[in-house]
């Protein structure tokens, strides 16, 4: 028999309002796509996103996704179509 594959949930509630707040822009055309608080701020890269934790949706990207999107869903900047992530 097969174990399933755990991960870890993202933390929730209070502790995370005293994260500081990163602007996460397009690298292509600079496009400012959300506002992410971030454990540790701008002291590393941001590689993995929790949609609990952007705090502000500039330009939709999250509410018009699919309610759970696919593994493979291809998320673009809206002003050039370029994937910043998978």
């Amino acid at each position: 028999s097969s174990s399933p594959f755990l991960s870890a949930k993202p933390k929730r509630g209070s502790i995370v309002d005293t994260y500081q707040t990163v602007s996460v822009n397009c690298a292509k055309c600079g496009e400012r796509l959300f506002r992410y608080k971030k454990k540790n701020g701008t002291k590393s890269n941001l590689v993995k996103c929790y949609v609990e934790r952007i705090s502000e949706d500039r330009v939709n990207i999250i509410s018009e996704a699919p309610e759970n999107p696919p593994d493979d869903y291809q998320w673009q900047c809206p002003s050039c179509e370029t994937q910043f992530a998978r």
